[in-house]
């Protein structure tokens, strides 16, 4: 099969059996010497490959139908990235029967690769209708109810990963693909994926991930109709991740904003299917994690941001503050999936608008700064002095390998000259000392003249009781139990 010099395709950007997938063929050819060939409509629907080889045998399977007659209609499977010269065929044409207007468009067979897979996500089911020399110059729309690729047996992967190849939406900004960098030249521009009227009503969100920004941005998924969702970073940041809401059947495209001039490094792309993730920050609003109670809950302190990132413009200037709190965890050892909780209940004295917390692992190994969880943000829009109560639920990504964790903190807000303080509000530490040897666990209980009241490690009643109490009842991890005659430290294996 001849490789099309023109290809116009609509991209949609799932295979999910039972969500509707609608392909356009629109009117194209091939003409050399004024004779024209064989290729008169054209569509794609993008697949998820994976690490697909020569030999693979592939399912496809798709119920559909048509809205106008169609005759010599083939099915092809094709890498389009830039590394396969754009047409690189991954297998031999399919004839379709012909379809009637309003008839049926249905195919289940397996496929076989004749060429291994060079970037598996520019890899599309190529419709077309080689059959007649008879030039079609109008659209056909296919629409299924069923729609699906894979390799027999294999696991369908929860995520969609979208090429890094080219970034051709933008304004007042460029993009080196061979560094992956955008290079903004005035602040809050932006650069990013254009998509044309894409469906992506099977994904649950977007995530970019990159190398640690210098400067706040947004991340934007505009409609044609110029409606549009978003999520914001923080300066620090090194991930946005954006919930899909809404009417996502006409997205035009999706581009990063920046608060400044400067580059931000790409590492990583990707939809995240529905049924697989419902999280990210829509609209500005903030997306919670899924409801998962907290392994651990560290309620901020009374603490001093310091000034981390400068104004390179104006370097008296400072753009961007962090704190970083320890938190020993002993021998609570925290996980892959584990949710770290950030309870915030005070006020700053600066404006504030939000913040970008991540868990870290002060592990040696990691030269004591190893990232275990993205960094989530959080919006606040408080005032200054203004009372604060909010909760950053941060999920764990990699296991902690040792017990000093640190929550890192980045604040978006102050003017660049004052320094911003976060004051908790009542007692700052729910435990002031663990000195008192004044009573003891002795054979698994605790005896008391008076009321008894165990704290976790991060200051929150989790049992109370008079004059005994059983640590049997209590979940493995570490407390702290006080009574009139004192407190002590107790680790519930």
């Amino acid at each position: 099969m001849k490789k099309f010099i023109l290809f116009v395709c609509t991209s949609v950007f799932a295979l999910i059996a039972g969500a509707q997938t609608t392909i356009t063929l629109a009117p194209n050819s091939w003409e050399i010497d004024k004779d024209v060939f064989n290729y008169n409509l054209q569509g794609a629907q993008k697949v998820s490959a994976g690490e697909w080889k020569a030999g693979d045998v592939i399912s496809v399977e798709f119920t559909g139908t048509s809205n106008a007659a169609v005759s010599g209609l083939s099915i092809i499977l094709v890498d389009q990235s830039e590394a396969a010269d754009w047409w690189k065929e991954l297998c031999k044409s399919e004839a379709l029967s012909d379809v009637e207007a309003g008839g049926d468009v249905v195919y289940s067979g397996e496929i076989t690769l004749t060429a291994d897979v060079v970037t598996p996500s520019a890899v599309n089911l190529v419709f077309s209708t080689p059959g007649s020399d008879v030039k079609v110059t109008e659209e056909v729309t296919l629409t299924f109810s069923a729609f699906e690729v894979k390799k027999p047996g294999e696991v369908e992967s929860p995520t969609e990963n979208i090429s890094l190849n080219d970034l051709g939406a933008g304004w007042d900004a460029t993009y080196d693909a061979a560094t992956q960098t955008i290079s903004y030249e005035k602040e809050w521009v932006g650069k990013g994926w254009w998509l044309g009227g894409a469906d992506l009503s099977n994904f649950a969100s977007i995530t970019v991930n990159f190398e640690a920004s210098a400067f706040q941005g947004k991340l934007v998924v505009e409609r044609t109709d110029g409606t549009s969702l978003s999520a914001e970073f923080a300066a620090g940041a090194t991930s946005v991740k954006c919930a899909l809401s809404g009417d996502l059947t006409d997205i035009a495209q999706i581009y990063i904003q920046n608060g400044a001039i400067g580059d931000l490094v790409l590492t990583e792309a990707f939809y995240t299917k529905k049924g697989f993730d419902e999280g990210g920050e829509e609209g500005g609003e903030g997306g919670d994690t899924p409801e998962v109670e907290p392994v651990f809950t560290l309620t901020m302190p009374s603490t001093v941001f310091e000034a981390q990132y400068d104004d390179k413009e104006n370097p008296d200037k400072i753009t961007g503050y962090v704190a970083k709190i320890d938190m020993d965890v002993e021998e609570l050892m925290i996980k892959t999936g584990d949710i770290v909780a950030i309870a915030f209940d005070g006020s700053f004295n600066v404006p504030v608008s939000g913040i970008s917390p991540a868990i870290i692992d002060a592990c040696e190994a990691t030269a004591y700064w190893g990232e275990i969880s993205g960094w989530d943000w959080v919006q606040l829009d408080a005032a200054a002095n203004a009372p604060i109560n909010k909760t950053a639920k941060i999920k764990i990504t990699k296991d902690a390998q040792s017990t000093t964790i640190v929550a890192c903190v980045p604040v978006q807000g102050g003017n660049g000259e004052e320094e911003i303080k976060f004051t908790k509000t009542g007692d700052p530490t729910a435990v002031k000392s663990v000195a008192s040897n004044a009573f003891a666990v002795n054979g698994g209980m605790v005896f008391s003249k008076g009321e008894i009241t165990v704290y976790n490690i991060a200051g929150k009643v989790v049992a109370t009781a008079s004059k005994t109490l059983n640590v049997n009842s209590l979940n493995a991890g570490v407390y702290f139990i006080t009574a009139p005659e004192g407190t002590i430290k107790f680790v519930k294996k």
